[in-house]
């Protein structure tokens, strides 16, 4: 296991969200399970989660629990390869063609709508 320092440098992926009930902002790190803050203030959250992931990286490491290393995220290159059967793309090109777009922005678009609702 590496040493309680080499964790503490590494940069953890935080997520803040504003709990309208509680007027609270929490921070959360995905990467290190059961560790998240709250605070007042989106500053207040932060610095305060800051100071959280250091005692929980101590405790685990303490606890010779297994301590995650940061997820790496892909780039996004707004390129998607889809392969569909021969039917769906005829009525893709057809569609498109009667609604006077292109195949990709008729299929962005129907993307775009499912994902509006999540």
């Amino acid at each position: 296991m590496k040493d309680l320092s080499y964790y503490k440098s590494l940069i953890y992926r935080m997520e803040i969200e504003y709990d309208e009930d509680e007027h609270l902002y929490f921070v959360t790190f995905p990467d290190l399970p059961g560790c998240m803050m709250h605070g007042g203030t989106s500053n207040e959250a932060l610095n305060l989660a800051n100071e959280v992931k250091d005692e929980w990286l101590a405790a685990a490491y303490e606890n010779g629990w297994r301590i995650p290393e940061p997820s790496r995220h892909q780039e996004t290159t707004g390129r998607l390869t889809l392969r569909v059967p021969r039917y769906i793309h005829k009525k893709i090109m057809e569609t498109a063609e009667k609604e006077g777009v292109s195949q990709n922005q008729l299929l962005l678009s129907f993307i775009s709508e499912k994902l509006a609702y999540k």
